[in-house]
């Protein structure tokens, strides 16, 4: 099972994009495929600790967490189609971007230099202008932090309504 657990975790490691949709060579991604609910899919992240992502205490500082979350949530974006480089550009139709409006975040325990680990994010609910997911940091199966996410859209600098092939991309509970 170790060895297993080792072998996906080299897997992973080894995808240039940190997208996995399937889990046909690694049991342990426990990844759907559902067409018809592609919003639920969880999207792994792989991340490995550096000595700058660490404290004094060797720990993985907490602001750090964030960074990882928030890289895997671009990741989750991009492999759905929404490249946050065009929707900032404008280049498919009205200019818009995301910010996080709300996060709560509960560290569990800490992560050590060298860990590998994966960002498990999963989209909840995609409405007129939010997107609510929610966030693991894992360790192997050992859960380290949790998050619940809610992201909304921005139109020139002001809360605005995600454009429909953006909804429509996301696909849970698209709102009209």
């Amino acid at each position: 099972m170790r060895e297993n657990r080792r072998a996906c975790l080299a897997w992973i490691s080894g995808l240039k994009s940190g997208l996995i949709l399937a889990s046909q060579k690694c049991s342990h991604a426990k990844v759907v495929i559902d067409q018809q609910n592609s919003a639920m899919i969880p999207h792994l992240f792989p991340v490995r600790v550096y000595y700058e992502d660490t404290d004094f205490s060797g720990a993985v500082y907490h602001a750090n967490y964030l960074r990882f979350m928030e890289r895997a949530r671009t990741e989750l974006l991009r492999s759905r189609g929404v490249h946050q480089g065009v929707a900032i550009s404008g280049r498919k139709g009205e200019a818009f971007g995301f910010v996080v409006r709300r996060m709560e975040i509960d560290f569990l325990k800490p992560a050590r230099m060298d860990d590998e680990l994966i960002v498990e994010t999963v989209a909840k609910n995609v409405g007129g202008a939010t997107i609510d997911l929610t966030q693991r940091v894992l360790r192997g199966e050992e859960l380290l932090a949790s998050a619940k996410v809610r992201i909304g859209c921005v139109v020139d600098g002001r809360a605005g309504r995600l454009p429909v092939w953006v909804r429509e991309k996301l696909g849970l509970n698209p709102a009209s």
